[in-house]
């Protein structure tokens, strides 16, 4: 699983911004100018109005280059000039909002990342935002806080800014659901029906439909020993899912901590499932035999339509229970009901998760 901090980086914090008013979509039209660079390609990398994902190009004359292109709403595009590859430390690649209107922008080569944007509301949020968080990269104290924080505060001050709706959507996966749910409230209808407000939904209605209150998804599947196993042959048991991998360093390092929950209630009629996200079966089982796992159940949840792992795995699990980053714990009652969805390894989501289960096993 990526660190919080890296899923978060990509366009952080602002304190001071402006009210948005609501955009439209329309024609953008996009002159810029290079430096050091008097031969060779533009690309651009955005979403046009159709909505789908577009790679425009064009040559420098004169050290200059134009775009045009419709787009839905504020669109956040890559600017890549020459044989650039978009990775997050390309020195010729940045991204910018493209917003109805003209859009005037100054690079230099091998500096892109420092380009001027002379453009509308977004792209001044964006600049707030960038500014922001190198001001929480300096200060060097408690910077994954510090960004969390800052997150969860500028998107509640801005429920009218599409940047807001960006910011949601990287954390979507990653924060307690219960946070998502609320931040996603907040935004305007505009903000929800935007591209990122509907991939935020996505995810949210996928996660909402396996959190507590809902009942567990039956699943078959083959063990790691070759038992046949589904969820239904726990009736009457709180159970425990553990979804995890080999590589996931978090994962592992709560192995303790899923050991100690084991050996407190399992007399008590507490069940554990452990669903490996892994692709390699024998990574998977090696890891299951280097943490002393195997004394409860493990099966491998991350092989779809592969002949080589479909003995093992008939349904899909990691899909069913909408897991899209790890570690990530789901606890089911003696009545086959969710009663708690818990991300990641901090202190403060095994504290919430240690006085569920004094509830749920009393």
């Amino acid at each position: 699983m990526k660190p919080l901090a890296l899923m978060i980086i990509a366009g952080l914090l602002p304190m001071l911004l402006s009210a948005q008013t609501e955009r439209v979509a329309g024609i953008f039209s996009l002159a810029g100018k290079v430096r050091g660079m008097r031969h060779g390609y533009v690309y651009l990398d955005y979403a046009r109005c159709d909505g789908q994902w577009h790679i425009d190009s064009c040559t420098i004359t004169k050290k200059r280059f134009h775009f045009t292109g419709d787009i839905n709403e504020p669109t956040l595009a890559t600017l890549r000039v020459g044989m650039s590859f978009s990775a997050d430390n390309d020195p010729n690649a940045s991204s910018l909002y493209l917003e109805p209107g003209n859009i005037g922008v100054t690079v230099r080569h091998n500096h892109v990342k420092r380009m001027k944007v002379a453009a509308g509301d977004t792209q001044h949020e964006k600049d707030s935002l960038d500014n922001a968080f190198a001001h929480i990269v300096n200060s060097r104290r408690d910077i994954a806080g510090k960004l969390i924080d800052a997150t969860e505060s500028f998107i509640r001050a801005h429920p009218h800014s599409y940047v807001s709706a960006y910011q949601l959507s990287l954390v979507a996966t990653i924060w307690q659901v219960d946070t998502i749910l609320n931040l996603y409230n907040t935004l305007d209808s505009t903000i929800q029906n935007s591209f990122y407000g509907k991939t935020i939904k996505k995810i949210k209605d996928a996660i909402e439909t396996n959190s507590p209150g809902n009942p567990a998804k039956n699943f078959i599947a083959t063990d790691i020993n070759g038992s046949a196993i589904q969820l239904t042959d726990f009736k009457g048991k709180a159970v425990l899912i553990d979804f995890w991998a080999s590589w996931c360093g978090p994962c592992r390092e709560d192995v303790p901590y899923i050991k100690n929950m084991y050996k407190l209630y399992h007399g008590k009629g507490l069940e554990i499932i452990s669903v490996s996200c892994d692709d390699n079966i024998q990574a998977w089982k090696q890891a299951v035999e280097h943490d002393s796992t195997g004394i409860w159940h493990q099966v491998l949840g991350n092989y779809k339509n592969s002949t080589k792992a479909a003995n093992m795995l008939p349904a899909y699990i990691k899909d069913m229970y909408a897991i899209y980053n790890i570690p990530v714990i789901v606890l089911i009652d003696k009545d086959g009901m969710i009663v708690g969805r818990y991300t990641g390894d901090d202190e403060a989501t095994n504290k919430a998760l240690d006085e569920k289960l004094k509830e749920t096993m009393k």
